[in-house]
C-alpha cells in the first residue's frame, strides 16, 4: 500500500479520473486539520464525495474501516473505497445509520452549469435533516459563514444546533496551491460544544480564539486584529444603492480603473441616481477604486453609490475614508464575492464625516486607538491593494 502522502499525490495528479462527477481534490493538510479538531468519538463516519477523508481516517488516524460509510458519486471512487475495505454507497436515499455519524464533506459548490447555481447548502442541509450528525467537518465557500440568503439560513440552523469548534480561512495559494480560485473555509461543529472557537487566519496563518458566539464570522487574521475589528463596529451600516434608468438620454459617469477618484463624463442614458447631490461611486464588479461624483450627472446601474446631499466636503472625506489603509484592509478581509453588495460592507464602521476635519490613516488609527503593532500587521497584509 502506498503511503498516505503518495495516495494524495496519486489523486491530485488524477491517475484515477472522476470525470463527470465531483472531482475536486482536497489537500491532506486541509483534511487532517478537520479530523484533528473532531473530538474523540466512537461514532461512525459518513464521508461524502471525497475519498481523501477516507484515506486519512484509515491510514493516519487508524479508524476501523468498518466504522466508515463512503458515498461514492463515481465508479472509480467506489473501487478506491473497496480497495481500502470501506463500505461504499452510490445513493443517499433510504440510507440509515445505526448511530449519529460524524459527517465529513467537501461538497460540490455549484451545479457546474453556465449559471453556476449554488448547491452545497442544500447538500449539507439535507444531510443534517436525514442523518442528524453528531459532528460535521466540512470545506465550503467562505460565504457559508458570512453570506446571506440560503447561506445565512443554513448557518443559523447549524449554529443553533451545534457549537463552532474550529474555523480556518483557507488561502488559495498556501492551502490549495492555486488549484481553486474562490475563498473557502474549513470548519468543524459539534453537538453540545460550548467552548471558544479556534480560528486560523488566511494570510498570516496565525491562530486566535473567538470567545463569544457570533451570528457570522470573518477573517480576523490575528488576535489583535480580530479584537480591534469587533471593538470598532457600529450599529448603523453603510448602504450603497444603484441608479435606475429613466428612459431618457443624458450624461453619465465612467470611473477610471487606473487613477483614484477619476471620473469621465460621457453622453448616454440618464439614470435616477440622486443626480442633484454629491455622491461617492464604486464599481459593482471590482474596479479597484472609488470616485467622487458631482451633481448634475447620473451614475449608471453598473456602479453602486452613497449620496451626501450638497455637502461636497463630506463626500470627499468619505472617499478618503474608503481609500484609507485600515478600511481597505477591512474590505480585503470581508469582500469575498464577485460583486459589491451591502453585506460586503457590513464590517466597515459607519462614521459621521462631519466630526472629522480631514480623513487619513493617521487620523483613523488615532480615532480607533490602534497600537503600532496592529498597524504594522494591517500594513503588511493590505499594502497598497484596493480590494473593491
Amino acid at each position: 500500500m502506498k503511503s498516505v502522502k503518495d495516495q494524495y499525490q496519486f489523486l491530485k495528479e488524477k491517475h484515477i479520473p472522476f470525470t463527470g462527477r465531483h472531482d475536486a481534490f482536497t489537500p491532506q493538510t486541509i483534511v487532517e486539520s478537520i479530523i484533528e479538531n473532531i473530538g474523540n468519538t466512537d461514532s461512525p463516519y459518513l464521508v461524502l464525495y471525497n475519498i481523501e477523508f477516507v484515506i486519512s481516517l484509515v491510514y493516519t488516524y487508524n479508524v476501523d474501516p468498518k466504522l466508515i460509510t463512503f458515498f461514492a458519486d463515481h465508479e472509480n471512487k467506489s473501487k478506491f473505497a473497496k480497495m481500502i475495505g470501506v463500505k461504499y454507497i452510490t445513493s443517499l436515499e433510504n440510507i440509515t445509520m445505526n448511530k449519529r455519524p460524524v459527517l465529513l464533506v467537501n461538497p460540490p459548490y455549484t451545479n457546474g452549469e453556465q449559471d453556476a447555481s449554488e448547491i452545497y447548502t442544500a447538500i449539507i442541509n439535507n444531510c443534517i435533516d436525514q442523518f442528524d450528525p453528531i459532528a460535521i467537518g466540512a470545506v465550503t465557500p467562505e460565504n457559508m459563514i458570512n453570506g446571506g440568503q440560503k447561506k445565512k439560513t443554513l448557518r443559523e440552523k447549524i449554529l443553533k444546533k451545534y457549537g463552532l469548534k474550529y474555523l480556518s480561512f483557507l488561502n488559495q495559494k498556501l492551502d490549495w496551491s492555486g488549484d481553486i480560485s474562490i475563498d473557502t473555509v474549513s470548519w468543524v461543529v459539534e453537538d453540545s460544544y460550548n467552548g471558544a472557537t479556534t480560528v486560523v487566519g488566511r494570510n498570516q496563518k496565525q491562530t486566535y480564539t473567538v470567545q463569544v458566539k457570533l451570528d457570522e464570522y470573518i477573517n480576523g487574521e490575528t488576535q489583535n486584529i480580530h479584537d480591534w475589528l469587533l471593538k470598532i463596529q457600529t450599529s448603523d451600516k453603510i448602504k450603497l444603492v444603484a441608479g435606475k434608468k429613466t428612459g431618457k438620454p443624458g450624461s453619465q459617469i465612467k470611473i477610471s480603473k487606473d487613477f483614484p477618484d477619476s471620473v469621465k463624463i460621457e453622453q448616454g442614458q440618464e439614470f435616477d441616481s440622486h443626480n442633484s447631490e454629491w455622491r461617492v461611486a464604486f464599481g459593482y464588479m471590482r474596479c479597484n477604486t472609488c470616485a467622487v461624483v458631482p451633481p448634475g450627472v447620473s451614475i449608471p446601474s453598473k456602479y453602486r453609490y452613497i449620496n451626501f446631499g450638497l455637502n461636497q466636503d463630506n463626500a470627499r472625506k468619505f472617499a478618503a475614508y474608503m481609500m484609507s489603509e485600515p478600511v481597505r484592509f477591512i474590505m480585503k478581509l470581508i469582500y469575498t464575492s464577485r460583486t459589491l453588495d451591502n453585506p460586503q460592507l457590513a464590517y466597515v464602521p459607519k462614521l459621521d464625516m462631519t466630526k472629522f476635519s480631514t480623513i487619513d490613516d493617521t487620523v483613523l488609527y488615532q480615532f480607533w486607538n490602534v497600537d503600532t503593532a496592529t498597524q504594522s500587521e494591517i500594513k503588511n497584509i493590505v499594502g497598497n491593494e484596493v480590494p473593491f
